[in-house]
């Protein structure tokens, strides 16, 4: 459950990050936030976390922002001193996440494409084919998403990669153009 929930907060808060008016907030509160999502959620799914049925309990696991924003967000929020009102403004209006043993995937706007922001069966066959392929040598190779061995974006509808950090941060509006296409 660790790995899940940490690649979700990490995604959310560099949601947060993307806005200018985000800016306001000292980089020690979003780290305050972000470890406050993971245990926010953490606490929240310890019942209702089941590997052996990744399905069972995923509506209880959805975090929801339409209209308002989630309740687990805003709690993570307060617990980090910025106020649920002005956090709500530094997401996109629509969004959902899954958080679900194995895989979180999230959508922006209601028709906008799912995307997958960690897959431990991906990871699994990335680590697996990395060991089977030999090592280059480490002058002429450079580590990217898109160069890591085994990892295949080209079939990806997301081509987003937010599992455990936030190196590849776009505008909003950007995002979701490219989600919904």
């Amino acid at each position: 459950m660790r790995l899940e929930v940490t690649s979700a907060a990490n995604f959310l808060v560099s949601l947060v990050r993307l806005k200018k008016t985000a800016a306001a907030i000292p980089q020690h509160q979003l780290d305050m936030l972000r470890e406050n999502i993971i245990e926010t959620l953490r606490l929240r799914y310890r019942d209702h976390w089941f590997p052996e049925r990744p399905c069972k309990g995923s509506g209880y696991r959805c975090i929801r922002i339409n209209g308002k924003i989630d309740p687990l967000l805003a709690q993570a929020g307060e617990d980090s001193g910025i106020p649920a009102t002005f956090l709500y403004t530094l997401f996109p209006s629509e969004l959902t996440m899954w958080v679900d043993p194995s895989e979180v995937s999230y959508r922006i706007g209601e028709n906008g494409s799912i995307c997958v922001l960690y897959d431990e069966r991906q990871i699994a066959e990335s680590i697996r084919l990395a060991q089977l392929s030999p090592t280059p040598s480490s002058s002429s190779y450079v580590s990217t998403p898109s160069s890591s061995p085994g990892l295949d974006y080209s079939d990806s509808s997301c081509k987003l990669d937010f599992a455990m950090d936030a190196r590849n941060i776009l505008a909003y509006e950007h995002m979701a153009a490219f989600v919904a296409s």
